[in-house]
């Protein structure tokens, strides 16, 4: 069974992986911890885009942000693993 962790944007390609909340004594961030599932499915609202990326590829912990285009300064194995399925969605 593979276990999938479903998020989305508002608006632009960035995705917030932590979760944030506030109690009586404060804001408490809970950061990514990639064990937890196994892909992360990223709908990208602003292109109507769902991307599929393996949750150990993610290294940062807070945010995941995304690009129409791979930049040019980034490595070949960096663009590789950045996204490794897309799905148009209607």
């Amino acid at each position: 069974m593979i276990r999938v962790s479903v998020k989305s944007t508002q608006a632009g390609l960035q995705i917030d992986l932590r979760r944030i909340r506030s109690n009586k004594k404060g804001t408490i961030v809970h950061k990514f911890d990639a064990t937890s599932c196994d892909i992360v499915a990223c709908y990208l609202h602003e292109i109507k885009t769902v991307v599929f990326v393996k949750s150990q590829d993610v290294k940062n912990q807070g945010a995941v942000v995304f690009a129409i285009r791979p930049s040019v300064f980034l490595r070949k194995d960096q663009r590789q693993r950045m996204v490794h399925h897309f799905t148009q969605v209607p």
